[in-house]
């Protein structure tokens, strides 16, 4: 392709779907708000693979398989282990300045935004099929001793409460989090510049 698609445009292009097909899609997605791409795999027209397929294609993504992805124990330590499951975030390694990850939905642009405030990095990204990642994600975390048990989803908060809001309030903990961190590594027994200059006890 020459030019940027949208995916039902592309989904055409490739001869995944008919025109009427998709025209029958954009009234459901126009009427529901539902991501068109859901809209075309619920109504039975492509698969999930399809759709990732042609987004990697779009914008240069690797697919992956998650279940023969091994995650580097450093780049599991990055995210919280309920976040990545409640957000369907397979980490898979780090360095200094980037963290790449898979995830199902590159379109997420809350998603992709608080990744990259969260792990101070740049953030790249593989896509793999919902399930399979989901699956991923709990053995990857099980497997480096997480009891998953014991870090569940928060049902005590509304269940209005917008994924943005929640990611929000994630990466703004996890903030909090390395400053109290790294505030624990500064010797109490030495004075200590304040941050407007001044010495503080």
């Amino acid at each position: 392709m020459n030019r940027y698609m949208r995916v039902g445009e592309a989904l055409l292009h490739y001869g995944l779907v008919t025109k009427k097909q998709l025209n029958r899609a954009l009234k459901i997605h126009a009427a529901s708000r539902e991501k068109l791409g859901e809209v075309l795999i619920r109504l039975g027209y492509v698969s999930e693979r399809e759709v990732i397929a042609c987004i990697a294609e779009q914008f240069g993504y690797e697919v992956i398989d998650p279940a023969a992805a091994v995650p580097t124990p450093a780049s599991l330590e990055v995210l919280p282990a309920r976040f990545s499951i409640e957000n369907n975030v397979l980490p898979l390694r780090v360095n200094d300045t980037i963290f790449w990850c898979a995830i199902s939905d590159p379109i997420d642009i809350n998603l992709t935004d608080t990744l990259q405030q969260m792990t101070k990095r740049s953030v790249e990204i593989s896509l793999s099929e919902k399930e399979p990642l989901s699956v991923a994600v709990r053995k990857a975390y099980a497997a480096e001793g997480i009891d998953l048990s014991l870090d569940p989803p928060d049902t005590s908060k509304s269940r209005t409460e917008s994924n943005s809001a929640k990611r929000k309030k994630a990466a703004d903990k996890w903030d909090r989090e390395a400053l109290l961190a790294l505030a624990a590594q500064i010797p109490l027994s030495e004075p200590r510049k304040g941050w407007f200059g001044r010495n503080v006890s």
